[in-house]
């Protein structure tokens, strides 16, 4: 017995010291695991974030779903489809787009004064449209929703294109109509370089450019894209524009979640980028872009709408 407790006093310290060294191991293990969350964390908070699934239309050959995000551009395939540099040409937009949901959308042909634009609708995030009416408006100039869910369009009427704002159901029924439309943003369609602000300010903020495309913030903030690729701003319900920077080879712009969006070439892109756009204190900032290489758009063709969950790009018509 006194062997045996002998024996025991001699193992005690051996046994202390693996436990020692055991837990040595395991905190400098934990030390270096903390390290390294450490260092990686403020990489992931300084990315701007992906905000916002797709949802494209049926020109698209694979679009992706309206319930995934895009993938970067630096993801993609290589596409031999134009960019900005073996494509330049930039015209106004012959089409436009307003999405209400994820799901649900209008998209309409512009026109001109002698011929009349199409509004049509999809409620399957654009795998089918169907025609809603055809307006009448000569050319349509604005496509939007109403507070109450109505879409409403802004265009031209005989005689002289003079202004007309019509707005329909769903099934395309005319709900209201007037040719003097307030608190809306919306291109002349008698002049379509001059600019309507919602006060009934009117401006050639591109002068001897043509405007590509418009889009508001909110009564008091709204952005012109000149086909010279200058981006001109007003704070001030269109009273006063200045340049704001330049954003060459955007075909169609758009405006959403407190920001501008645009769509068009870009050097790293073999298909239609779409990027967003702040503007601090006069002057624009580019955001985070993403590829859609699936799109192959041609100049005019291009349309570009965004709701709180989604992007909608794409041609409006085949």
């Amino acid at each position: 017995m006194l062997l045996r407790v002998r024996r025991g006093r001699r193992v005690l310290p051996y046994a202390v010291l693996v436990l020692l060294i055991a837990i040595n191991v395991f905190l400098l293990a934990m030390l270096l695991w903390q390290r390294d969350n450490l260092t990686a964390q403020p990489a992931t908070q300084e990315r701007t974030p992906s905000p916002t699934p797709w949802a494209t239309t049926p020109d698209s050959t694979t679009p992706p779903p309206a319930s995934s995000t895009a993938t970067p551009s630096a993801a993609r395939t290589p596409s031999t489809k134009p960019t900005a540099a073996s494509n330049p040409e930039v015209v106004p937009a012959k089409r436009l787009l307003v999405a209400a949901t994820a799901r649900e959308a209008w998209r309409a042909t512009v026109g001109d004064c002698n011929t009349p634009g199409k509004v049509e609708r999809s409620s399957n995030g654009g795998k089918s449209w169907k025609v809603v009416t055809r307006s009448g408006l000569i050319p349509i100039v604005g496509l939007g929703v109403e507070d109450r869910g109505r879409v409403y369009a802004v265009g031209g009427a005989r005689p002289g294109c003079s202004t007309r704002y019509i707005a329909y159901s769903r099934s395309g029924r005319v709900v209201g109509q007037t040719g003097a439309p307030q608190g809306l943003w919306y291109l002349n369609p008698g002049q379509p370089n001059q600019v309507v602000g919602p006060r009934n300010a009117r401006a050639l903020p591109c002068k001897r450019q043509h405007a590509v495309g418009l889009a508001a913030l909110d009564v008091s903030r709204a952005l012109v894209v000149c086909d010279d690729g200058s981006a001109i701003t007003t704070s001030n319900s269109g009273r006063s524009w200045r340049k704001a920077g330049d954003l060459p080879g955007v075909m169609a712009v758009a405006a959403g979640t407190g920001r501008y969006w645009t769509a068009g070439y870009a050097k790293d892109c073999g298909g239609i980028s779409v990027r967003s756009i702040l503007v601090g204190t006069g002057n624009l900032s580019r955001g985070q872009s993403r590829c859609a290489t699936e799109s192959d758009l041609s100049p005019g063709q291009a349309a570009l709408s965004t709701t709180p969950n989604a992007i909608w790009l794409g041609p409006v018509t085949r």
